[in-house]
């Protein structure tokens, strides 16, 4: 996985910076954009109570979903779906925030032409 650079850390706090807690709750269970989603936050200005409720509130969210799907693994074949379940929501989160970097690119692509 590579390193979240300066133009990713820049995009992410421009997403912050327009949609702010549901954009932190989101990056919640993806690695890496977890913690720099609450670094960007805390660079756009948004208060350190706000980011504390979001992320908390989130953090419980996604904790009593794997909670629920690591109770109802009761034999082989639903432990694999929960493990599967598990692994798929981190990985939507992340194809969801590649699909809006690459929608963003490309229309701050454009706008640099137009310039």
């Amino acid at each position: 996985m590579r390193q979240l650079g300066e133009k990713d850390f820049a995009y992410l706090a421009s997403l912050l910076d327009r949609h702010g807690p549901p954009i932190l709750a989101l990056c919640r269970p993806v690695p890496v954009l977890a913690e720099a989603s609450v670094i960007a936050a805390g660079v756009v200005g948004m208060p350190m109570g706000k980011r504390l409720l979001v992320t908390g509130l989130a953090n419980l969210g996604f904790a009593a979903v794997y909670a629920l799907l690591g109770a109802s693994a009761d034999s082989a074949t639903s432990f694999l779906a929960a493990f599967a379940a598990s692994l798929a929501l981190p990985g939507l989160a992340l194809l969801a925030a590649n699909l809006a970097r690459r929608s963003f690119d490309q229309s701050s692509t454009g706008e640099e032409r137009r310039s």
